[in-house]
Parts: C-alpha cells; structure tokens; sequence
C-alpha cells in the first residue's frame, strides 16, 4: 500500500505543495474498531478469509483544498467533489485495485476514498486511532 500511495507524491505536490496524504483505520490499526462490522476485534480482511473484503480510509491533509470542496450534509469534503482531487483518486483507487496483494479490497468508493481534512485536523486523527502519512 505504501508502494501504491507514494507513487503519487508528484500528483499530489501539484495540487498543493504542502499537501500530505495517508490512511487510517482498520488497516492502519490493524484491527478492525467499528462494533457494527461483522469481524469487529479481528484484523481487516486482507487474505479474504472473511469474505468480507476491506476498505482503506484515506486521507488528504490540506488546507488549500480544504477550502476548494464544498462539503457534503455531513460537513465532510470528499476528494471526489473537486475536479484535481477527483482524478486523484481515481487514479490511486485504480492503483490499488490493480494490485495482487489487495485483491481483497472493496471495489470502487467502498473500498478506497480520500477525505479531504484541514491541516491542523491531525491531532484530532490521531486521538481517533493510528494513522499512517506517506506523503508529506
């Protein structure tokens, strides 16, 4: 995933400079957190042996864009709402996808997503579970 992710760091310099981009939850963690899920306690499923599949929560840390997305009824502000973000993510989601050792991954905005977070929202990721940065 690392590999994956870090592919991009020159598409994502474009967009902003300052930008870093990363992934959080279960698969960051290591185990799954959320008690509505099936194999809460266990680790994602990335051999499969679930049959469930698994999902990477990714992450934009970037004021600029931050300000460029309209966030959704939620607040949240979705890379897929903004036109560089959007191709962005597309083209990491296809990436990973691609990739022999994630053929466990949701497909689709199930499986990969990039949340678009203010700059100084890192602290607040943090206090909600590990996070991994790969591009800084």
């Amino acid at each position: 995933m690392r590999a994956a992710i870090s592919g991009f760091d020159q598409e994502v310099k474009a967009i902003e400079k300052w930008a870093q981009v990363g992934y959080r939850g279960s698969v960051a963690a290591g185990t799954v957190g959320n008690p509505k899920k099936l194999h809460y306690g266990m680790e994602p499923d990335i051999r499969g042996e679930c049959h469930v599949g698994f999902d990477i929560d990714g992450f934009m840390l970037s004021t600029e864009v931050y300000y460029r997305i309209r966030p959704d009824k939620t607040g949240k502000r979705w890379a897929a709402r903004f036109g560089a973000t959007r191709r962005l993510e597309s083209l990491m989601r296809r990436d990973l996808e691609d990739r022999p050792e994630l053929e466990h991954m949701k497909r689709g905005a199930a499986g990969f997503e990039l949340l678009v977070r203010h700059a100084t929202e890192i602290d607040k990721l943090r206090s909600k579970g590990p996070i991994v940065i790969i591009i800084t």
